[in-house]
């Protein structure tokens, strides 16, 4: 039998379409993640590039229930149907019933995860968005915004897209980069 073993991230949460998710880096044995070594903050563009997080306990409990529901789903599943092979048919119908359930609450576990406006300002704070490029996914979503987010940061603006995701001050220098959507 092959072991495979290592490092890989798991419990991805917070997560923004577009622009940005929280995930851990857990050791695993045979893509189980068994022990947490980490959490980062990564934006959503395909290129794997963040900022390391405290340790996100969210992150790292949605990843054990994710676990905990595909693996114990399957195992009810397979459970029922050795139940139902040997004739017991009501405790087949209950099992395969349960694993069912479990598989889907861990589809469901990706809409649950979704972040507050406040907690998604925060993180998009940590890795330099303009809140205005979130507030607009909250706008667009019929998600509340914080009551003191005017206050906070001058209100809800339009964005518009960047083609070269660089942004030049006056004088034509590079300054520093920005991620827009």
């Amino acid at each position: 039998m092959i072991w495979i073993f290592g490092t890989r991230h798991c419990g991805k949460v917070d997560h923004l379409p577009g622009l940005f998710y929280v995930t851990s880096s857990f050791f695993h044995i045979q893509f189980v993640p068994l022990i947490p070594t980490g959490s980062v903050l990564l934006l959503d563009d395909g290129s794997e590039r963040g900022v390391q997080v405290g340790m996100s306990g969210k992150s790292v409990l949605f990843a054990y229930l994710r676990a905990a529901c595909i693996l114990g789903g399957i195992g009810l599943i397979i459970a029922g149907v050795l139940f139902f092979s040997n004739q017991e048919i009501l405790p087949a119908i209950v099992l395969i019933a349960m694993g069912v359930a479990g598989v889907v609450f861990f589809f469901a576990t990706f809409k649950l995860a979704r972040p507050s406006p406040d907690r998604a300002l925060h993180l998009a704070e940590q890795i330099g968005i303009p809140p205005e490029l979130v507030a607009q996914y909250f706008v667009q979503n019929n998600i509340p915004l914080p009551e003191d987010f005017d206050d906070r940061y001058g209100g809800v603006q339009e964005v518009e897209a960047v083609d070269d995701r660089e942004e030049y001050d006056a004088r034509g220098n590079e300054s520093r980069r920005r991620y827009y959507d």
